[in-house]
């Protein structure tokens, strides 16, 4: 989708009339092109374009399920899907402002309090991901050896696949001046394993005191109990096998 093409279509003309188009190479790159739009009257917004119809209705309907944990949403025209611009900063991983990551777990609590389930097998979540990986990664033995692992933990918890931010990484979420925080990536809720968000971001960004503060929120809007230590490692195995799968 080209700049030009934005200004010859207008998507969006009962809100406003765009004047300028800025493309931002590299944001939801895996979901679509996002825009930033300037209309006639100098107000900004942020245009995505998914890259199926089923992909925008989806966001829709999860943006229309979460109003709190989104920029403002001004509605959908076909794949195009239009926001209010936050102007604010990104989060980074650095960032030592202890309440913003209080305000990440009520942004996974109030997902969670969704209780938005589906029936799917967990095991095929998982297996599937397992066994695309090369064995130049991972020898037959060793996908053996984390297939029984996970079997292992599987039979000690209880768990579902569940609507879940699903990529709790800083460059998805944006502060405004109020210290209000934004999911940014508009295809970041989907079905996964419960938790399985925020096992990415306790693996591989949070330390102790930025933990702390996060469930503090969390577990303020949804109960915790079930994220025990065997939950942790299950969820944990998961995620490595996804990101090694993805990467592969």
């Amino acid at each position: 989708m080209k700049e030009e093409e934005i200004l010859s279509q207008q998507p969006f003309r009962r809100i406003l009339r765009i004047a300028k188009v800025n493309s931002l190479l590299g944001i939801n790159s895996l979901s679509g092109d996002t825009f930033q739009v300037i209309g006639s009257d100098k107000k900004i917004y942020k245009l995505h374009y998914a890259d199926k119809l089923s992909e925008a209705k989806q966001v829709e309907n999860n943006v229309l399920l979460f109003p709190q944990i989104f920029p403002k949403f001004h509605g959908r025209e076909g794949r195009y899907l239009l926001f209010d611009w936050i102007e604010g900063r990104m989060l980074t991983k650095e960032d030592k402002d202890l309440s913003i990551y209080k305000k990440l777990g009520e942004l996974c609590a109030d997902v969670h309090n969704s209780n938005q389930c589906i029936g799917q097998d967990i095991d095929s979540y998982f297996v599937k991901r397992l066994k695309s990986i090369p064995d130049r990664i991972l020898s037959q033995n060793e996908k053996i050896k984390v297939e029984e692992k996970y079997a292992e933990l599987k039979e000690k918890i209880k768990t579902d696949i569940v609507l879940d931010i699903n990529d709790i990484h800083a460059k998805n979420f944006v502060i405004d001046k109020n210290q209000n925080v934004y999911l940014v990536d508009e295809g970041g809720v989907n079905h996964v394993i419960k938790g399985l968000g925020f096992a990415k971001a306790f693996l591989s960004w949070f330390n102790e005191e930025q933990r702390k503060s996060f469930w503090e929120g969390y577990t303020a809007k949804h109960e915790g109990d079930y994220f025990d230590k065997d939950y942790e490692t299950f969820v944990t195995i998961v995620e490595c096998v996804r990101a090694i799968s993805f990467r592969a």
